[in-house]
């Protein structure tokens, strides 16, 4: 069936080529193809239905495409019109390229069935080695991590804890004017003789994170490997959802689980939609790999997963020759004939960047990694991978060139309304025949597929803020490939005041040049009564450019938001004021941190005070925890209570960690909370609050600036860091 459908979405493909059709027949084809693809997105098709949305998108988008390059090219003319002209149309095919790898990457994504250990035999169950690989981290970043492993589901003789201290390697050691760093592996050393976990540095930081996972390979000999980052906490249950994979089927090499946040992206946090808006990364870890899986091409993300050593080991270990060991390996096992595995179950907790400036600093790392395997291991030309695998690979690969699209966008229309010269040759009725119909099909078409993952225009939002960051490292990864840094993503920064992220500098110029050619065009056009329409159409391109780099100076605003890692839970408990004999009270966690925060809902006749402490238990665990009330909120019976958790020990601490992921039913809850569909209106209208709310917030954040002197306390242990 699935091989059908790939032949059906081809056929359809060259019928787009093969039959032409009179204008107004066009225009009647296109805009029912883009009523036709909203009308199915409103319906949530599934299954083999979903194949019509695929087909007419298809449709209208591969008729636009041809009729793109045969007819609106200029081949003759000056170097402003012939040069804009071939970019333009370049950057198009790019995009209509990722319009078909999108389309069969998601033809049949995997759903595959929740297996656990249950019936397998305590002594039956294989040694798995977790390999926590660690730089400049803090220990309080660190701590919750290993305490979380320590409570997994699983025979505690039957796993291993390693910590893989790249930060405190001998050659670092050796520049340490502050002490700074011997300082923090004094510390690291204490925790993890207090928690039983194994402790590891190296000589030095060769081949960064991939050299680093590979030195711990050679302190452990379990079957299995687990992976995970340092600030990356699993719930309990993560071995015995992922493992079963690797045991029913001795040719699968890993199994990858979503990296699941608990902290809001900055971009979300600025634009203040991390409440009831999925992040960046769930569109990839809802959607992507699971059609990845479905062509046996998901891959190793560097955290959240399994694998199997054998596999890694005869591959010689983690690949390091680009600085995105994770995809790097990954493209190496399905060369060698490894199968991977893709569990969509959110099965770790995480933290995201804390700053603009780090999270683009992770993207910088994320595209020259991907670029690097670009080169060196082409899918197109590696041996052992199957033709879907090369598709799969290609499509993700060549998805981080969208900076060099997107600057093309964004500059042709200013180029026209500058110059004058014109390098799109087509009449407005043209224009509303094939164009603006190819761009509200790809409107709908985003809502029907992606719709629970990712607001409308909310992924253009960001490639544009990014665009003037990335670029350069496009280019500069072409030109030289060998010249790279492994940079870690700093975490654990501290946003105490709102300010204007330094990163927005090029964004703002854009911004004006912007403005200023928009503003040209009209007065042109207002004065010489001369091609009105083509300036008007091409300005309101150029003013949705405006639209979205407004949209992303508003994130680039820094906002203070909640610096701990909070979960919305029902865990019920027994509670009781410490000290008495009273019987003990039911009632509900409602919200947990890893910090030590919660909220307690209960129902007593009884008045509770700030200060008093309780203690209370769970089901999950009989270990009785002390909370101090913070504060006390009373209507009648019903009381809620924020309480502080006051630890005795270590396992007090591991105690509260089982309340919070003693499983992932919390952890899955909270993501599908955060998965609804918005009507395209409604998500239209969120995009230009976003849009027309910036420069309120920026003249607001510049008025501070002036009038009072800032405090900023980031993280001494985490500067801000500019990537390679």
């Amino acid at each position: 069936m699935l091989y059908i459908s790939v032949g059906v979405l081809a056929a359809t493909l060259a019928l787009t080529l093969l039959i032409p059709v009179p204008l107004g027949t066009q225009a009647v084809l296109a805009w029912g193809g883009v009523g036709a693809v909203f009308v199915l997105g409103a319906l949530h098709v599934r299954g083999p239905v979903r194949l019509a949305i695929y087909a007419i998108t298809l449709l209208v988008a591969g008729r636009y495409i041809v009729w793109r390059l045969i007819h609106t090219v200029p081949t003759e003319g000056s170097l402003g019109e012939l040069i804009p002209g071939y970019l333009l149309a370049g950057a198009e095919v790019y995009a209509f390229w990722l319009l078909l790898a999108s389309i069969f990457i998601l033809l049949d994504p995997i759903r595959r069935p929740v297996l656990t250990l249950a019936g397998r035999a305590e002594t039956q169950r294989p040694v798995v080695d977790i390999l926590v690989p660690t730089f400049d981290e803090s220990p309080d970043i660190i701590e919750p991590t290993l305490l979380a492993m320590r409570n997994l589901d699983y025979p505690r003789d039957r796993f291993n804890i390693l910590l893989l201290d790249d930060g405190s390697s001998d050659a670092r050691l050796a520049d340490d004017p502050d002490g700074s760093r011997k300082a923090r592996r004094e510390a690291l050393l204490t925790l993890c003789q207090a928690l039983e976990v194994e402790y590891h540095t190296r000589p030095t930081n060769a081949n960064a994170k991939a050299g680093n996972l590979s030195a711990g390979m050679a302190h452990s000999d379990g079957e299995f490997i687990a992976v995970f980052d340092c600030d990356h906490m699993p719930c309990a249950d993560f071995l015995d959802k992922t493992l079963p994979h690797l045991l029913d089927d001795p040719g699968v090499w890993l199994v990858q689980t979503p990296h699941a946040f608990l902290t809001p992206d900055p971009f979300d946090r600025n634009m203040r939609t991390e409440i009831d808006t999925p992040d960046e990364n769930e569109m990839f870890y809802g959607s992507i790999q699971k059609g990845l899986d479905r062509w046996d091409a998901s891959f190793f993300c560097g955290s959240a997963a399994v694998l199997r050593r054998q596999a890694v080991a005869e591959a010689g270990g983690f690949q390091g020759r680009s600085i995105t060991e994770d995809a790097e390996t990954s493209i190496t096992m399905h060369a060698r004939g490894w199968r991977s595995t893709y569990v969509s179950e959110p099965l770790i907790a995480g933290l995201q960047p804390d700053t603009v400036s780090n999270y683009i600093g992770q993207r910088q790392r994320w595209l020259k990694g991907m670029l690097q395997i670009f080169l060196w291991h082409n899918p197109l030309l590696k041996g052992g991978l199957t033709a879907p695998q090369r598709i799969s690979y290609l499509a993700i690969q060549t998805y981080w060139f969208f900076p060099v699209a997107r600057t093309i966008f964004v500059l042709a229309p200013l180029w026209f309304l500058v110059s004058g010269k014109v390098f799109y040759l087509a009449t407005p009725e043209e224009f509303f025949a094939y164009t603006l119909p190819f761009l509200m099909t790809i409107v709908a078409y985003t809502n029907a597929i992606f719709g629970r993952l990712r607001r409308p225009l909310a992924s253009e939002i960001y490639e544009n803020a990014l665009t003037p960051y990335l670029l350069p490292v496009v280019l500069g990864t072409l030109l030289r490939p060998n010249h790279s840094q492994f940079n870690v993503t700093a975490k654990g920064e501290v946003i105490d005041h709102q300010y204007l992220s330094p990163r927005a500098k090029p964004l703002l110029i854009l911004t004006a040049l912007s403005i200023i050619a928009i503003s040209y065009g009209a007065w042109i056009t207002l004065n010489t009564q001369q091609g009105e329409t083509a300036v008007v159409l091409v300005s309101g391109f150029a003013g949705l450019n405006l639209l979205l780099m407004l949209g992303g100076l508003n994130a680039m605003i820094e906002t203070p938001g909640r610096e701990n890692r909070r979960l919305t839970i029902n865990e019920p408990v027994r509670w009781q004021i410490a000290n008495t004999s009273d019987e003990p009270a039911a009632g509900e966690l409602t919200q947990i941190t890893t910090d030590g925060q919660a909220q307690l809902a209960t129902e007593v006749e009884q008045t509770i005070e700030p200060g008093q402490t309780i203690i209370m238990t769970s089901a999950r665990t009989s270990h009785w925890l002390s909370c101090r009330v913070e504060q006390a909120s009373h209507d009648q019976s019903a009381i809620t209570l924020a309480l502080r958790h006051q630890p005795s020990d270590n396992a007090d601490k591991q105690a509260w960690l089982t309340l919070m992921l003693g499983n992932n039913e919390a952890l899955t809850q909270a993501f599908v909370a955060r998965r609804h569909r918005l009507t395209i209106a409604m998500a239209l209208f969120e995009f230009l609050l976003q849009a027309v709310t910036a420069p309120i917030r920026l003249a607001g954040v510049s008025w501070r600036r002036r009038t009072q002197t800032p405090i900023q306390r980031p993280s001494p242990n985490h500067p801000e860091q500019e990537e390679a």
